[in-house]
């Protein structure tokens, strides 16, 4: 038997007594002790027989119960294994379905049984307690789910003492991933179980933005306008620019554009706008002061090309009528332009008179000239000297023009011209007519004019008009009435200028003047 057992021992019935080695007298013992065990049976007659068996106890294996793990975490394997001594090989059983030697997943803490049974079919038993730990709870989260290229991020886990993350992420500190990714987080707690979450962080492009621009060089003082594109919505930046609104740049500088797009994420990009300084336009004119019917150029300086008002072109010269202001644009190699005026005033020519001179006797002194207003003017006949008189011996029969020029204050010029008659004075009675005599209106006359001539007495009469060179250009022959006399000139077809007016009688040689206009 084994260890432990116990076995009854039984001779059989048909006897009357029976006595054990043991001193026992009954018919069956319980033995437990190895050792010799007789028995002797005596009938009714007296007779006796006697037998006896060797009873061998055999020790029981000494079994030992292993743990892989004497803890496990939830959802992890544990083997158990039966070790032990004893007679032959051992054989092992577990209770709670448990086989030796083979990785199975406890569920909860538990005590399993082993049964080691020897070679004498002796078996011991031995346990052992495997328990299981809950696995910690691990939360895993991101700063924030969404971020932009380029910007940090921090992970953190909760819920075990120690925490890793993988893809090389520390726990509680800022990084900048580049791509959008899982992270897993693993939490181990005191009993070293571990669980795992995961946060997925998604990492959006940024916008590639543009800064545009209506010019990229303007003028001092034009506007600009500055466009971002490639996102959503702008910001610029330099004196509060707003997106696509024009402005004023007052420098040349650089403007940086932010663009967000809807995921709120940003880039920007850079222009510059060159301002470029209005030229320094400066009018200038050969003359601000002439003489009616002088020329005149008026020229820009400061700039590349120049385009005047009142239909003037750059220096080239033109003759201005009337007092006025010129306006000249000025622009340069950067299409800039500036402005400057200038007055040119015009002032009117004299008006110069020369009065008519009595015919000159040849036999006649020298005398002075005279009759030019205003006063101080200069006298011309026949050459470039001035002269102050005139002598008739120094001159031949006829008519000689004398031409009387008048300069003003402004040096404006202006002249007038008459004529003196050379006479041999031999059938001529030298008497003129009297004072207003001879008139002619209206002067200055258009395409005709009116002589009037008071006459003393009934006599023919010839009238001649010169040209300012002393040509005679009209001649005409009348009777004379006493009394007044009119006497019309048709002069459309006569050139636009000063004529002179002789009338020639028996009697009177007398001139007058007049102008065409």
């Amino acid at each position: 038997i084994c260890q432990g057992d116990s076995i009854t021992l039984d001779p059989g019935t048909g006897a009357d007594s029976y006595l054990w080695s043991t001193n026992d007298a009954t018919q069956t013992i319980t033995a437990s002790t190895a050792g010799n065990y007789k028995v002797t049976a005596t009938g009714t007659n007296g007779c006796s027989i006697s037998d006896s068996t060797n009873l061998i106890v055999n020790a029981l294996p000494i079994v030992t119960a292993i743990s892989s793990a004497p803890e496990v975490c939830d959802g992890n394997q544990a083997t158990l294994t039966g070790s032990g001594t004893g007679t032959g090989t051992l054989t092992y059983t577990w209770n709670h379905n448990v086989t030796n030697q083979l990785p199975f997943t406890p569920t909860s803490t538990e005590t399993y049984t082993l049964t080691g049974i020897d070679a004498n079919n002796c078996e011991n038993t031995d346990m052992i307690t495997v328990i299981v730990n809950p696995l910690p709870i691990v939360t895993g989260t991101a700063t924030a789910p969404e971020i932009c290229i380029g910007d940090s991020v921090t992970l953190t886990g909760s819920g075990a003492s120690t925490i890793i993350w993988d893809n090389n992420v520390d726990d509680t500190v800022p990084f900048a991933p580049s791509t959008t990714e899982t992270y897993t987080v693993t939490g181990t707690d005191a009993n070293n179980c571990s669980s795992t979450d995961s946060v997925t962080v998604v990492v959006n492009l940024l916008p590639i933005v543009e800064a545009n621009v209506s010019a990229s060089a303007v003028c001092e003082g034009e506007q600009v306008t500055l466009m971002g594109s490639g996102a959503d919505t702008y910001t610029w930046d330099n004196n509060n620019v707003i997106d696509n609104v024009p402005f004023v740049p007052l420098s040349t500088l650089s403007y940086i554009v932010t663009g967000v797009d809807t995921n709120n994420c940003s880039n920007t990009d850079q222009i510059t706008v060159t301002v470029n300084p209005l030229p320094i336009v400066i009018a200038n004119a050969t003359a601000t002061a002439v003489c009616f019917g002088d020329d005149v150029t008026l020229s820009g300086s400061g700039a590349d090309s120049y385009f005047w008002t009142n239909g003037v072109t750059d220096s080239v010269a033109f003759n201005p009528t009337a007092t006025l202001s010129y306006m000249v644009t000025g622009t340069d190699a950067n299409n800039c332009s500036n402005t400057d005026e200038i007055t040119i005033t015009v002032n009117p020519l004299p008006d110069v008179t020369l009065e008519n001179f009595e015919i000159a006797c040849l036999n006649f002194p020298e005398f002075d000239l005279s009759g030019g207003n205003p006063v101080n003017g200069t006298y011309l006949i026949g050459g470039t000297n001035p002269v102050t008189s005139f002598n008739p011996s120094d001159f031949t029969v006829g008519i000689h023009a004398v031409t009387y020029t008048y300069t003003d204050v402004n040096g404006c010029t202006s002249s007038a011209q008459g004529l003196i008659e050379v006479s041999e004075c031999t059938s001529i009675a030298e008497t003129a007519f009297g004072a207003g005599s001879v008139k002619v209106y209206p002067n200055p006359a258009f395409n005709q004019f009116t002589l009037e001539v008071n006459a003393i007495v009934n006599e023919a009469a010839e009238i001649m008009v010169y040209n300012s060179n002393g040509k005679i250009v009209k001649v005409e022959k009348t009777n004379l009435l006493e009394g007044k006399n009119n006497i019309k000139f048709e002069t459309s077809e006569f050139a636009r200028g000063v004529y002179y007016i002789q009338v020639l009688t028996n009697t009177n040689n007398i001139q007058q003047k007049v102008v065409l206009n």
